[in-house]
């Protein structure tokens, strides 16, 4: 499976509410997104694609954005989308066992 295929059935509403707020869904620090380099390429190449849907392309910003370590609230000011989308992307991406990604505390 590739990774557009992942980022096409990511749902557009994070599973749980912003009212319930745990330490578990909403982790002090940002965790660094590990990919490999062919990854990175192929999110590039979908962000820079005239081609790839738009909802692909910021997902593809998202993830790229979290691999560089930026912290969850800048991300998604800088993407405009809120910051459970966020975290909900990175758990996508990170629990894909084709993506091979995984997170990783940054602190």
């Amino acid at each position: 499976m590739r990774i557009r295929d992942t980022l096409v059935g990511f749902p557009t509403k994070p599973e749980f509410s912003m009212r319930r707020r745990t330490a578990s869904k909403y982790p002090r620090c940002a965790s660094q997104l590990v990919m490999s380099a062919d990854q990175q390429r192929e999110l590039e190449h979908l962000v820079r694609n005239g081609n790839s849907p738009q909802q692909v392309a910021l997902r593809c910003r998202l993830l790229l954005l979290a691999q560089q370590r930026l912290p969850n609230p800048t991300i998604s000011e800088q993407l405009n989308v809120s910051r459970p989308t966020v975290l909900a992307l990175h758990a996508v991406f990170a629990k894909d066992a084709s993506g091979g990604g995984s997170a990783r505390p940054s602190c």
